[in-house]
């Protein structure tokens, strides 16, 4: 008997009805990563374009590579995480199978529905880290406001792990 939870939260990714199958071959892993990789490059591509110059000084342009980095990392996770929730678990991370999740499609639904919304996040957050760098000011708030809060984050996580 199918579980009530699957019929709102069918188990498909992207066209992928058997998504226990992911990560069955080495193969899956590098066409996974390129296709993420590649939207991320093309997204910071876009991002290079409508950029205006860096001007100032070298504390500036390391303060700007900084948030520029950091963009394209939460893009990486960010499409990852939204567009391949099951993937990110069943090819990449094999978290799937270290908690015996694989052959449980509810547990695989729940957890591919928490991982989609951390792509969201990831998400929301790189366009975050690219509005100093596209609306620069003449005072540099927003950048500032986006490195102390971005250290902020990162330290107490840092400590908790």
């Amino acid at each position: 008997m199918e579980e009530p939870l699957l019929y709102l939260l069918p188990a498909v990714e992207w066209g992928v009805s058997d998504v226990e199958g992911l990560g069955q071959s080495p193969r899956e892993f590098k066409v996974l990563a390129a296709k993420v990789l590649s939207a991320a490059l093309v997204a910071t591509a876009l991002l290079c374009l409508a950029m205006p110059g860096v001007e100032g000084s070298w504390c500036l342009f390391g303060a700007k590579a900084a948030l520029f980095f950091a963009f394209f990392s939460e893009f990486v996770r960010g499409f990852l995480h939204f567009f391949w929730p099951y993937s990110s678990h069943l090819v990449f991370s094999g978290m799937a199978d270290n908690i015996n999740a694989r052959h449980h499609r509810a547990e695989l639904a729940l957890i591919a529905m928490i991982t989609h919304q951390f792509g969201a996040a990831n998400l929301l957050l790189g366009s975050m880290y690219a509005e100093p760098l596209l609306f620069p000011n003449p005072h540099n708030s927003s950048l500032v406001f986006a490195l102390g809060i971005t250290l902020a984050v990162r330290v107490v996580q840092n400590y908790q792990m």
